[in-house]
């Protein structure tokens, strides 16, 4: 009896491209889970980053109203109203003028050092507030900052008579007539008139610097910046109890954790520990050709196994082959 061997004449694609299709598919689903591990691995880090800024924007902001409250406690000083009046204070010449609040906040600070710079009954007495916004107007028109400007001005008006010739030096004209106004008024003891004029003379060179800048595009800019810090303090103010009792919590472990790691630290017989390390060292030293003899071993019968696997391959594709029909027996 004659064994007839079908030979293959004819090659149907079909099923390679079936599966070329699904491992495709199986391809772009990893890609996506690639790309959307990679987006959530950035909006983690982003948020991880958001917050970050944000506690350190409200520590900031609690650290300048804490320096508020201190100051008002050392000098007694009740005529500028309380922390959360100079706060509001600080937060209302932000809106105007482009100035960061806490940058106000910390000029008030300085100038509450002043004792004879209070708030008075009367229309144009109200000195320490009127002092806080020309300093942020001189720091606008002479690109300095509100701090070094407070302390400028807080000097001045401290002590009128002297104050007039630090500012004529950093070139703020006063006329002969003010000056002798300004001196007769102090050696009478009319400190409050004395600082009018000087505010009066302040307002008429540099009254809308800080406004007039904020109507500008950087201006602006700034604004937009100090509302987005403002929006970043709140945030952190919500987020800080609960960050603060983390934190006070570590503390309170820290030191028995470091204690017990302290302890077992210490049990550790570092000569024995540091011999063993250097024994294992030696070994594979003294070692070192037979070991590299197991390695290449172990990568040959790797290889052959690998081999071992295409051939298998090999074959179960040629018994396919064979035992197929030809497209003249389907037929």
């Amino acid at each position: 009896m004659a064994v007839r061997i079908p030979i293959v004449t004819v090659f149907d694609s079909k099923g390679l491209k079936q599966a070329q299709y699904q491992l495709n598919k199986v391809r772009g689903n990893f890609q996506n889970l690639g790309r959307n591990f990679a987006i959530a691995g950035a909006a983690l880090a982003g948020g991880v980053a958001l917050i970050g800024k944000s506690l350190r924007d409200a520590a900031e902001s609690q650290k300048v109203f804490a320096q508020t409250e201190a100051v008002l406690k050392s000098t007694g000083t009740t005529a500028n109203g309380t922390a959360k009046d100079i706060q509001a204070l600080a937060s209302s010449l932000q809106k105007s003028t482009a100035f960061n609040d806490e940058a106000i906040l910390s000029g008030a600070n300085l100038l509450l050092t002043f004792k004879n710079i209070q708030n008075q009954a009367g229309d144009t007495n109200d000195i320490f507030d009127q002092t806080v916004k020309a300093s942020l107007d001189v720091a606008r028109a002479m690109g300095t900052d509100a701090s070094g400007e407070a302390i400028r001005l807080g000097k001045a008006l401290n002590d009128p008579v002297r104050g007039i010739s630090a500012l004529t030096r950093v070139g703020i004209q006063f006329t002969d007539q003010q000056k002798e106004q300004i001196k007769t008024l102090t050696e009478s003891g009319d400190i409050l008139g004395a600082q009018n004029i000087i505010l009066a003379e302040l307002q008429s060179q540099f009254g809308g610097s800080a406004q007039a800048y904020a109507a500008t595009f950087a201006g602006q800019v700034e604004s937009l910046n100090n509302e987005l810090n403002d929006l970043s303090e709140e945030v952190g103010m919500m987020v800080m109890p609960a960050i603060r009792d983390m934190v006070a919590g570590f503390r309170e472990l820290a030191p028995e954790i470091g204690s017990k790691l302290k302890s077992a630290i210490a049990s550790v017989d570092w000569k024995a520990f540091t011999k063993a390390i250097v024994d294992l060292i030696t070994f594979f030293t003294q070692h070192a050709e037979t070991i590299m003899k197991v390695v290449s071993a172990l990568y040959l019968l790797n290889t052959a196994y690998n081999l071992g696997k295409v051939a298998v391959g090999l074959y179960n594709a040629a018994c396919l082959l064979y035992t197929s029909p030809s497209p003249r027996d389907r037929g």
